[in-house]
């Protein structure tokens, strides 16, 4: 069948292959438990490593994100001294919470994650709306990695307000919409614009509701 598998069937099938492997004698679980410790640490030290001394430069809110979810490493982590590290990793990284702890970690920091910073400062919004306008305008041609994006987030609410993308005549109105403005507030600011090269009136930027959230299940099916 075409759609999205269950997490319940991915735990399922990782604990029976690698039990079929056990048993075959081709691997045992104490291997397995450490290449999954080793994945696991790896995850987070790539986060990690884009809070570090050496990280690029970006916005504040990108790096509060990266804290909040890199304390996730935790979870894998024995409450006070474990007996060995060996019971440890076999606690942990069994081949049932293994499978559970890694599905988890690429699901929540590649795409809980990726859904709070790849619009934390509504630069999303920004580059689709613009992309858009330019597009159906015959500004630009397609951009492969702007396309890609824009396919991917075609029928997002929180981007779009609407389900279509707006057409001509309404790329300004819709875009003050997706950055908050209610209708009343963008159709001043549209006509503010069209009249005035002054700056827009703070009363009218003060007109804003809160701006929907970018959520995982607006890209991913399976989330």
């Amino acid at each position: 069948k075409n759609g999205p598998v269950s997490a319940s069937l991915a735990f399922g099938m990782h604990c029976l292959l690698t039990s079929i492997i056990e048993m075959q004698g081709q691997s045992d679980v104490a291997r397995h438990a450490l290449n999954a410790k080793q994945s696991w640490n790896q995850i987070f030290n790539n986060l990690e490593q884009q809070i570090g001394p050496d990280a690029t430069s970006n916005h504040y809110s990108f790096f509060i994100n990266l804290e909040r979810y890199s304390v996730l490493r935790c979870l894998a982590e024995p409450i006070g001294q474990a007996s060995t590290e060996c019971s440890s990793q076999m606690a942990f990284f069994n081949p049932l919470m293994a499978g559970s702890y890694l599905l988890f970690a690429n699901y929540v920091i590649g795409l809980d994650l990726g859904s709070c910073t790849i619009d934390s400062i509504g630069q999303l919004r920004c580059v689709l709306h613009m992309y858009n306008a330019f597009k159906k305008t015959g500004l630009v041609d397609d951009i492969a990695l702007v396309q890609e994006v824009s396919t991917v987030f075609r029928s997002s609410k929180p981007v779009w307000v609407l389900k279509d993308q707006p057409e001509q005549g309404e790329f300004c109105k819709r875009f003050l919409l997706s950055w908050g403005f209610t209708p009343i507030a963008a159709t001043h600011t549209i006509k503010h614009i069209n009249s005035s090269a002054q700056r827009i009136p703070e009363h009218l930027k003060n007109d804003c509701r809160k701006l929907l959230p970018i959520q995982p299940e607006d890209f991913s099916t399976s989330y």
